[in-house]
């Protein structure tokens, strides 16, 4: 019986956050969309473009994921994105998604002592396929993520706006976490080294 103990894998895009002499050019950049095609080639299409989706809860540009269960032939079963099923909501508030996604995260990355997870992911008595494969799912997901932060040369404030991670400065204030960590190219911050903010 195979045990999940990578559950996902995340990209984090290079970010220039910091000092920098002179301004970055796009070669020493990667897009979220350049990852993607990455993943695809790099896997010999086991992941395809078509798998992945925009995150759920920040703006299109941030964010992607793919979600996928590992079947019992060890091949990977795509998951549909979230946003393409018939009853989702793209009009809901950015607090209603981003609980969603809380939700989602907190389920997803659950530890389930072993004994739980070998005992779920043998087929139930009475249970139908339906429900051995939501099992299946629960106990086998796996999760390919990305996410670009922004920097001083890709800052955009409508994907602040629309932001769904946040630090809590010293004073009690909610700071987008680009905005909080972003600095100027000689690495002087606007928020990070105030204490007071």
């Amino acid at each position: 019986m195979v045990c999940l103990t990578v559950r996902g894998v995340h990209f984090q895009p290079v970010s220039y956050f910091g000092a920098y002499p002179k301004t970055p050019t796009d070669c020493q950049r990667i897009t979220l969309p350049e990852v993607i095609r990455e993943i695809q080639e790099q896997t010999g299409r086991l992941l395809t473009i078509d798998q992945f989706a925009p995150s759920g809860c920040d703006h299109a540009r941030c964010g992607f994921h793919g979600d996928f269960v590992v079947m019992p032939d060890a091949k990977l079963q795509s998951l549909p994105p979230k946003n393409t099923a018939c009853c989702s909501n793209k009009q809901e508030s950015n607090g209603i998604a981003m609980q969603k996604n809380r939700n989602f995260e907190a389920r997803r990355w659950e530890i389930r002592p072993k004994q739980t997870i070998q005992h779920q992911t043998v087929a139930g008595e009475g249970m139908g396929e339906w429900e051995n494969f939501i099992d299946r799912v629960r106990t086998h997901g796996f999760s390919v993520t990305g996410m670009a932060f922004q920097d001083c040369w890709t800052i955009d404030l409508e994907r602040l706006r629309e932001c769904s991670l946040h630090v809590l400065s010293p004073a009690g204030k909610v700071i987008p976490f680009c905005a909080y960590y972003l600095s100027d190219i000689t690495g002087n911050s606007i928020y990070k080294q105030r204490g007071h903010v």
